[in-house]
């Protein structure tokens, strides 16, 4: 489990504001949902007051955030996180890891991977690590993470490119806007925002894909 503690999170305030923006919700709106006072939630926005917990999981459900989002709410509010979270590689979910080596196995020879919510390639079929290979002409890729991956001009930049012809920017355009799709639904995730901030050029070698073992 991620050590919470290492993690900066925003303000409670600023989480709440930019959630309510991105549901398109006005103060007065969010209040009434959550069966709290307008002015309570506008205290709590401004720091001036600090929610108590059954309050705070009402905004939480009215603004239908993800459990890792919530963590960051109680978080940022003085609670200790509702929700577990762990890696993928933990003993915890090994049932879970061997039912998704089998959905990747299952298809073979087509390629198949598994992507974190940062775009880090988690898990590949033995497919994808050929067609990797072929498209990089037998060159190891520097990066585990496929945003990196793909717009890094020494990577799959130049073989999109060469592959696509004209239809090479609208697919990068399809693939940044994703990217972006993606950040803004974890606005509480300070990692996610440094991800989204990274330039896929600089990003440091890392290890390579795994496969699902035999």
């Amino acid at each position: 489990m991620p050590d919470h503690r290492a993690i900066a999170h925003p303000p409670l305030g600023v989480l709440l504001r930019e959630w309510r923006a991105a549901r398109r919700l006005s103060q007065l709106d969010l209040a009434l949902a959550a069966d709290v006072s307008a002015r309570h939630l506008s205290c709590i926005e401004t720091g001036k007051a600090r929610p108590g917990r059954e309050a705070l999981a009402r905004v939480a459900a009215v603004l239908d955030m993800p459990l890792r989002e919530r963590n960051a709410l109680w978080l940022a509010a003085g609670y200790a996180p509702e929700c577990p979270e762990h890696a993928l590689a933990t003993p915890v979910l090994e049932r879970m890891r061997q039912a998704v080596e089998l959905i990747l196995a299952h298809q073979e020879p087509y390629p198949a991977f598994v992507l974190d919510r940062q775009w880090n390639v988690l898990m590949a079929n033995g497919a994808a690590m050929r067609v990797n290979q072929l498209l990089m002409d037998g060159r190891e890729s520097r990066h585990t993470n496929l945003l990196h991956q793909v717009f890094d001009p020494a990577d799959f930049r130049d073989v999109i490119r060469h592959r696509t012809g004209g239809r090479r920017d609208d697919a990068m355009r399809r693939l940044h806007h994703g990217a972006h799709g993606r950040s803004a639904q974890a606005r509480g995730d300070a990692r996610g925002d440094r991800r989204s901030a990274a330039s896929p050029s600089r990003s440091t070698p890392a290890r390579r894909w795994s496969t699902p073992r035999a």
